[in-house]
């Protein structure tokens, strides 16, 4: 996950029941008040077994 698209994440944007994270847009570097869709411009997600390697 880049710095981005951490600092723009939202609470919709966290599923605890399936314990995944969807990263749907970034912070625009060039203005900290905006954000844009991902490097990519798809949503990538985070499932739980990386959810767990990274809390370790």
């Amino acid at each position: 996950m880049r710095r981005s698209d951490a600092l723009a994440l939202k609470w919709s944007d966290i599923n605890t029941k399936t314990m995944r994270v969807s990263i749907r847009r970034a912070v625009d570097t060039d203005d900290w008040t905006k954000t844009k869709t991902t490097k990519t411009g798809q949503a990538r997600v985070i499932d739980a077994e990386t959810l767990k390697v990274l809390a370790s």
